[in-house]
């Protein structure tokens, strides 16, 4: 099966070889289109799905039926024009973490309660190494959550941290993008073409400058980091 979803929270489902529709499973529209794009993750039996109004699925892939939903649009406005903003979901083992609005849950996959909520909101994709999420929040914060216990392992500022390595008192607000754990390693992208390093127990320890600004989501590939740049012209670094 190929897994798709449209602008109408229509959760799709088609024949890879034929490209025939199997089933179309609708969920909540919104009447306001907003920069919230749907997004799926899969585990080997169930497909997880959260859309555009706030709500998270669980799908049976076998059976294209749906096991539980939950909606995390914790606004005291829910109706079809309310906006919904949220960050890709990440699923490990049995738990699913994921940021919605203003908060930060953690999800049992097999039925849908929530284990554990945090008031803050991750502005990218969690990682998780081992039983470790690291996520950033609105303000700049790397937190670390140790997913065994539901439990904040630490809470770092970055720009203060930049401060400190670039002995300056200037702490702009960091424009932040992409995070990516390499070699045991933090790796934050931020829009000025630098690249922030950090180790595991959130202490900065290196800053690059690119070779260009980034125009694309860097891809890693064979200890390579992989991006198109402001010129649409592939970079690839070591």
């Amino acid at each position: 099966k190929l897994i798709a979803s449209n602008q109408n929270n229509n959760l799709l489902f088609f024949n890879k070889i034929s490209g025939d529709l199997f089933n179309s499973i609708p969920t909540e529209e919104t009447n306001i289109k907003n920069q919230f794009i749907n997004n799926l993750s899969l585990n080997k039996k169930n497909l997880f799905f959260i859309n555009s109004y706030g709500s998270l699925y669980s799908i049976n892939i076998d059976k294209m039926k749906i096991d539980w939903f939950i909606n995390l649009n914790q606004s005291s406005n829910l109706n079809p024009a309310n906006i919904f903003l949220g960050s890709e979901l990440v699923f490990y083992e049995d738990k699913i973490l994921i940021s919605a609005n203003d908060s930060t849950y953690i999800v049992d996959a097999n039925t849908g309660n929530i284990i554990h909520k945090f008031n803050f909101f991750s502005i990218v994709r969690p990682i998780i190494n081992n039983d470790i999420a690291f996520l950033i929040t609105e303000n700049d914060l790397l937190v670390s959550i140790n997913l065994r216990s539901n439990k904040i392992l630490f809470s770092r500022k970055i720009t203060n941290q930049v401060a400190k390595f670039l002995n300056t008192k200037n702490k702009n607000k960091l424009d932040i993008i992409h995070i990516f754990l390499l070699n045991n390693k933090i790796f934050i992208f931020l829009q000025n073409s630098f690249l922030l390093k950090f180790d595991l127990s959130g202490e900065l320890s290196d800053i690059y400058k690119l070779p260009s600004k980034i125009n694309s989501s860097p891809i890693i590939i064979d200890q390579k980091i992989l991006f198109i740049n402001k010129k649409n012209s592939l970079e690839i670094m070591d």
